[in-house]
């Protein structure tokens, strides 16, 4: 960066030299985005011929760090990693031992107990992964996607089948307007999208759900799908503003 901003200076001072009398009439922005290509191309070439010693360095810096915080965090990590542990191995133990029971009896409870308690295990080992990195705010957000799921859980465990069967017919919904959405954008996400056919499928069954549950249970949903569809609108609008 050096570099370009000694080129930088070096070019403002020659425009001055040749033409001392409109030195204040210098647009330096026109001059900027003019020198920009050649800018740009001395950061590259810059970046290319030292990346690796920079990198390099900046990892042996982290390693040291990470080496120190973990180091001093040590009681506390082992503690955490023990408890994810044990709770993994015990998730594992029930599913191997039950599953076969759960689904003779369409247990859905069952089933969604587990992938919770699969799901919550996984957020867990990226909190202590995050923690041992040094990234605690980013810990403490997954730590609240971990609540949130335990307190599913526990929701659902409390109040039985009915609401299990809920749950799982919402996330089909959900899917739905997230297929409707992908196959809508597919173009400038590029990545294909589900076919007309899979919508049409996947329409079928949202109907037997709102047939079956009301057009109340569609409602929830549809506040959050006008979130989302606001929300898009913004990005867009931004994403477009940014390459005006």
């Amino acid at each position: 960066m050096r570099v370009i901003q000694d080129q930088f200076d070096k070019l403002i001072e020659d425009l001055i030299a040749e033409n001392p009398e409109k030195a204040k009439e210098l647009d330096i922005n026109k001059i900027i985005s003019k020198q920009l290509p050649e800018f740009t191309k001395i950061i590259s070439d810059s970046l290319a011929k030292s990346a690796t010693e920079m990198l390099s360095n900046r990892r042996d810096e982290y390693d040291s760090f990470v080496t120190d915080n973990i180091k001093l965090w040590q009681s506390g990590f082992d503690l955490l990693e023990t408890h994810i542990s044990i709770c993994t191995e015990a998730g594992e133990n029930i599913n191997s031992e039950y599953r076969e029971k759960a689904v003779e009896k369409s247990d859905l409870v069952f089933d969604l107990l587990i992938r919770h308690h699969a799901r919550a295990c996984h957020i867990a080992n990226e909190v202590l992964c995050l923690l041992k990195n040094g990234f605690p705010d980013a810990a403490h957000s997954r730590w609240r996607a971990l609540h949130e799921l335990s307190a599913t859980a526990m929701f659902i465990f409390k109040h039985g089948q009915e609401c299990a069967e809920r749950f799982h017919f919402h996330n089909i919904i959900d899917s739905y307007d997230v297929m409707n959405e992908h196959h809508k954008y597919e173009d400038r996400l590029q990545a294909k999208g589900p076919t007309a056919a899979e919508l049409g499928d996947m329409k079928r069954i949202y109907d037997d759900i709102i047939d079956k549950y009301g057009k109340s249970f569609q409602a929830i949903m549809v506040g959050r799908h006008i979130y989302f569809l606001r929300l898009n609108a913004l990005v867009l609008a931004l994403s477009k503003w940014m390459l005006a």
